[in-house]
């Protein structure tokens, strides 16, 4: 398939022939007019730029390029249109079904692109302009050193206070109406003022060059209650977590360098390296999934700091999962990719580190047995039940690999380790209290310290998606390894399509019949925060009814003793 870049298609056709196939033209000094067949001209009032290679009608006051023409004026769908285009301008359309097959949109969908690109030409001319003297954007792009090719190519912009200009009034003399201003992020929801104000502007582009987003960039440290970076709203055309930065640039080339940011990008295209892409965000969604399967290699460079780290855990997990061939870059810089560019030889190391790649399971055995105390048997048994939680979905030959890597650096036999491997962790300290000679019938008595009902909080959010969205759902303690190992599955599964083990799938086959639609369907409660509230209810029963019978067991007078307190303290409680 050929790709098409809109804006190159547009340029191949002259608007004075496109248009002069619906239209009759008269010459008028350097332009062209003709009748406006959208309110019903009587003298012409729709008027051709030859030069500019755009049209409008002073009466309708709207105008575009030859795309836009098309559209408004003829009606013609956005496929019919492009495929217009392509034959106009002497392209094999063979080369562009493809992409006109599949690449359908709604009229709200182009208003939005328009709107975006409208806004997007607008936010350059500022920036250029703003360059000509003396401020605090000029500054913010020469301390950054963007220089004026960077700016062109990244399509880089300026969106000015909002006190100093209306930029929302040009985007309406364009044909923008305040809706979709409002939908494309470039209008407050009040319609009130303008959604970016005093930001430099990065406009996100979608894989086939149309502008889907901005992000923009505060340049002033007097707002330091605003966050660095203002990302447009989702939209239509926008979906935060199907995008990728630069995708646009970076996708024919075989291997994608994964980055942070954007000026992390741009540090890479500064040294000819028109291959890195950012995420937006570390979750990988199904569509950007797909999009790296097409390339041969994935090296990730994100930050050498633990969040940095953890996020490269995170997406190393995705790329393993899904088959994906990926390297970890080895950075023992303290910096990002911008910050080394700007360093004395810093292309020099950007370079050196682009050829210091070490494979993701490398990685992840280094990350693991990086804090653990060789000293504390304990603290090295916890690093292995972490390596076996983090690797539990991977392949066999990826976790055999791992346990021959613990057992060669610590001396350590592999049967040993594997039983690691084996068996939930749970089960293991049970039978290490069994070997103390510890009632592990007790053990089970830490359920009675939750005051939740855990096996109809799992139930629940399995059934219950929109829940992982709480930020109350990171502070339950789970009981169990077993319990949190069943909610990392359902969450990985609602949010990345991750299948569950064989496990938690018996789990929640078991247990879900047992709670009746009234207590746990998504249709009868409606929040996280309601759930935990009858689910503090519904376990005061079942802790009681427990405790009886573990009074009813035991033999072991102090121990009746402490069960008959831990009764009594359950009845007194409110909740």
């Amino acid at each position: 398939m050929k790709d098409i870049n809109i804006n190159d298609l547009i340029a191949k056709v002259d608007i004075v022939n496109v248009i002069s196939n619906f239209a009759n033209l008269t010459k008028s000094g350097s332009s062209f007019k003709t009748l406006c067949n959208v309110h019903g001209d009587k003298t012409p009032s729709l008027s051709i730029n030859p030069k500019k290679q755009i049209y409008k009608c002073f009466v309708c006051d709207h105008g575009g390029n030859a795309l836009d023409y098309l559209i408004w004026a003829q009606k013609f769908s956005w496929n019919q249109a492009i495929e217009y285009l392509v034959k106009e301008s002497g392209e094999n359309i063979e080369d562009y079904h493809s992409f006109i097959n599949t690449k359908k949109m709604s009229d709200k969908e182009i208003k939005l692109i328009k709107a975006l690109k409208d806004a997007s030409d607008l936010f350059n001319y500022y920036l250029n302009i703003s360059l000509d003297e003396e401020n605090e954007i000029k500054n913010f792009i020469n301390k950054r050193e963007l220089n004026k090719d960077v700016i062109d190519k990244f399509k880089l912009g300026f969106a000015p206070h909002y006190n100093d200009e209306n930029y929302i009034s040009l985007l309406e003399k364009k044909g923008n109406d305040k809706s979709t201003l409002i939908n494309a992020s470039l209008l407050n929801d009040e319609a009130t003022f303008p959604f970016f104000s005093n930001k430099l502007i990065f406009p996100i582009f979608d894989e086939n060059n149309n502008i889907v987003a901005f992000s923009g960039r505060k340049i002033s440290n007097e707002t330091s209650n605003e966050p660095k970076y203002l990302n447009s709203k989702e939209s239509l055309i926008f979906k935060k977590s199907s995008t990728i930065y630069n995708y646009n640039n970076a996708k024919n080339f075989e291997q994608l360098i994964i980055v942070e940011g954007f000026m992390d990008v741009i540090a890479f295209s500064k040294i000819g390296k028109e291959n890195a892409i950012a995420l937006m965000g570390v979750s990988l969604s199904k569509e950007n999934i797909s999009r790296l399967k097409k390339h041969k290699e994935i090296l990730i460079f994100l930050d050498n700091d633990e969040a940095g780290k953890k996020a490269t855990l995170k997406i190393i997990k995705y790329l393993i999962l899904n088959g994906i061939n990926g390297f970890v870059l080895k950075n023992d810089e303290a910096k990002d990719p911008d910050e080394i560019l700007k360093e004395k030889n810093g292309e020099n190391k950007l370079i050196k580190i682009l050829d210091s790649k070490i494979e993701m399971i490398d990685f992840i055995f280094d990350y693991f047995m990086l804090n653990f105390d060789p000293n504390d048997f304990q603290s090295l048994k916890k690093a292995i039940i972490d390596i076996y939680e983090y690797s539990i979905n991977f392949d066999d030959f990826i976790k055999l690999d791992l346990i021959s890597r613990i057992s060669k650096k610590f001396s350590i036999e592999k049967n040993i380790i594997t039983k690691y491997f084996e068996y939930k962790p749970n089960v293991i300290e049970l039978k290490e209290l069994k070997n103390k000679n510890i009632n592990t019938k007790q053990t089970l008595e830490i359920e009675l310290n939750q005051p939740l009902n855990i096996t109809k909080l799992l139930i629940s959010i399995w059934q219950n998606p929109s829940f992982l969205n709480s930020i109350n759902i990171g502070k339950i303690l789970w009981p169990r390894a077993e319990h949190e190992k069943i909610y990392k599955e359902i969450k990985n599964h609602h949010e990345i399509g991750e299948k569950v083990s064989n496990e938690t799938k018996n789990f929640i086959e078991e247990n879900k019949k047992f709670f009746k639609s009234k207590e746990s369907l998504p249709k009868n409660i409606e929040s996280f925060e309601e759930l935990i509230v009858r689910t503090k209810k519904d376990s005061k029963e079942a802790k009681i009814s427990y405790i009886d019978e573990l009074i009813s067991k035991t033999k072991d007078e102090a121990h009746k003793e402490k069960l008959m307190k831990q009764k009594i303290n359950i009845l007194s409680r409110k909740d």
